[in-house]
């Protein structure tokens, strides 16, 4: 006589395989097999280990890349490819195992091991710099690299002139930035 065997597998644990004295399984490492009855009593053994999941990570790195439900997996973002960004958060990919980040706003983290694959991503966002006036305005405080920002200058000081070492580093600092000074007026020799 034959029979069927159904061994109830779940998500944490994998089948390594099925035991038991003068029996022969079809596929002794299948969740379902046939055996053929011998003439004595039998007791089906089923062996397992726990399951092995995948860690995905994009713009990072994962130790372990694989890991069992319950490790900890450290999470390492890579650094921004383009100069105005930087790290933001970690997200979990659609289709993943849900996870908790112990924090999802810090460059490395952990988080622990759900029972089932795991696909987050490092994302990034543009830095914004902080602008500051001194006699005149801007159109912002604060922009990102490549924005155009308007500057208002203030009222002129009346009488000022500018030696010769003020306008060197006017000049330098013009170079430095890449940024052009317009002066509207020169009254030195009046």
């Amino acid at each position: 006589l034959g029979f069927d065997i159904f061994i109830s597998n779940d998500l944490t644990n994998e089948l390594i395989a099925m035991t038991e004295d003068g029996v022969t399984f079809a596929d002794a490492t299948s969740a379902t097999t046939t055996f053929t009855m011998p003439a004595k009593n039998v007791t089906v053994t089923a062996t397992y280990k726990k399951a092995d999941y995948t860690v995905s990570v994009l713009n990072g790195t994962a130790t372990p890349a694989t890991a069992q439900m319950g490790d900890t997996v450290q999470l390492k973002a890579n650094a921004a490819a383009d100069a105005g960004m930087e790290f933001d958060k970690w997200v979990t990919k659609s289709g993943s195992a849900p996870v908790t980040f112990a924090s999802a706003t810090s460059t490395s983290t952990t988080f622990t091991m759900p029972a089932g694959a795991v696909s987050v991503e490092a994302t990034y966002k543009a830095i914004s710099y902080t602008i500051s006036v001194t006699g005149g305005s801007a159109s912002k405080s604060s922009a990102n690299a490549g924005e155009t920002i308007t500057l208002t200058p203030g009222a002129a000081p009346s009488g000022k002139v500018f030696t010769y070492d003020e306008l060197k580093l006017i000049s330098e600092l013009c170079i430095k930035y890449d940024v052009y000074a317009i002066m509207d007026e020169v009254y030195e020799h009046i």
